[in-house]
Parts: C-alpha cells; sequence; structure tokens
C-alpha cells in the first residue's frame, strides 16, 4: 500500500471513477459490502487480540517465580501476535490494485473476498482457542 502514497492526483481520481462504476455493478457492490463486513470483524477481532496481548506480556512479568507459566504465557503472546498479523491482512479493501475491466474486476475481488474470509476464520478459530488457553494459564498461575 505504500506505493498508494507515490500516485498523482489524476491517477488516484482515475481509480476512483473506475471504482465508482464498478459498484454500481451488483456482483461487486455485494462484494464490496461482504468486504466492509470482513473489515468491522477483522478491526474489533484485532482490538481483544491486541488486549490479550496485553494482558499476556503484564503477567509474564508477573510471573519469573514459576517457568512453566511464563512459557505458556510467552507461547500465548506469540500466538496473539501471529493472529493479529493475520487480521492486519484482512484489513482494507484492495481497489487500487484491481484491474481496470470489470469481467476481471469481479473475479479479483471474489478470490480477495475468499482469501480475506478465510483469514478471519482462521485467525477467529486461533484467537478462540488462545484466549481459553490464557483462561486455564491465569488460573494455575493464580493457584501456585
Amino acid at each position: 500500500m505504500l506505493w498508494l502514497y507515490f500516485l498523482s492526483i489524476n491517477q488516484l481520481t482515475k481509480k476512483h471513477s473506475i471504482q465508482a462504476v464498478a459498484l454500481e455493478d451488483k456482483v461487486i457492490g455485494d462484494i464490496h459490502r461482504l468486504y466492509e463486513l470482513i473489515d468491522s470483524k477483522s478491526s474489533s477481532l484485532l482490538t481483544h487480540v491486541s488486549l490479550m496481548v496485553t494482558v499476556c506480556t503484564f503477567f509474564v512479568d508477573d510471573s519469573e517465580k514459576n517457568p512453566v507459566v511464563k512459557s505458556l504465557l510467552l507461547v500465548e503472546a506469540f500466538g496473539y501476535l501471529t493472529v493479529a498479523l493475520i487480521l492486519l491482512f484482512c484489513l482494507g479493501l484492495s481497489m487500487y490494485k484491481a484491474p481496470s475491466k470489470l469481467d476481471d474486476m469481479r473475479i479479483y475481488y471474489v478470490r480477495s473476498c475468499r482469501f480475506r474470509a478465510a483469514g478471519y476464520s482462521v485467525a477467529l478459530f486461533i484467537t478462540k482457542i488462545l484466549t481459553v488457553m490464557i483462561l486455564f494459564t491465569i488460573a494455575l498461575k493464580l493457584c501456585i
């Protein structure tokens, strides 16, 4: 996305006008709404993941006495950071990379949307496992 900042105003305006025409197409309009849904869900899950990374690192500092709990918390923090990376790939609409022809644009958006939806599903599944795992780790920390 860094190259986006190097586009001239005319190139940026041309890309936006192509996308405006494309959004009038029913298929591309529906896919665009799906993109927005994945984007909002990914950003809210990313907020949860960021908070859980903070919780893990907070308890790692406090768990110097027990190496097992400390190792579990570090593994969980690494898992959450991996999930955050997956979620960052799910964010944003790649309209600036889309081809100009309408048929190619449909294919591009469908593939990209499937990829992002799969990434979000994997991130959600891993987050559920890590969240349950951290509950047991904190309980173990409090019991020891």
